[in-house]
């Protein structure tokens, strides 16, 4: 699944050691700078943004991020079995200060959360 909205893009990710299939597309990943949020996935939809961060190399910070994620809830969830949808915005000619401001403005759009059982925050089954 790939869907593009304006400048933002939003497809499914996998880290071959944290799914039953072996599934990877991270080396896929443009090597870019962007702005990324993880999300949970409802009816095919992104739902429930987990993180929200800013990268010089998106690929290399999705791995890293899975294989490094400093919260527990954020590592439970990501190498737990949920599916995890990524979305992302290029921006090839940015700051690091430019993508830091643009963080932000995500945060308080997605306002990112994962409890320490790598659910968001408050949502019910």
């Amino acid at each position: 699944m790939i869907n593009t909205d304006q400048d933002t893009v939003s497809l499914e990710i996998w880290h071959k050691r944290f799914n039953l299939d072996g599934k990877d597309n991270l080396a896929q990943l443009p090597s870019l700078k962007a702005i990324y949020a993880v999300f949970g996935i409802v009816d095919k939809d992104p739902v429930n943004c987990r993180f929200v961060g800013e990268a010089e190399h998106l690929g290399n910070a999705l791995r890293y991020l899975f294989e490094n994620a400093d919260d527990n809830g954020l590592k439970t969830f990501l190498q737990g079995p949920w599916i995890k949808v990524l979305k992302y915005r290029p921006m090839p000619d940015s700051t690091r200060e430019e993508r830091e401001q643009a963080v932000m403005e995500w945060k308080a759009k997605y306002v990112p959360g994962v409890d320490e059982n790598g659910e968001y925050p408050g949502y019910g089954h």
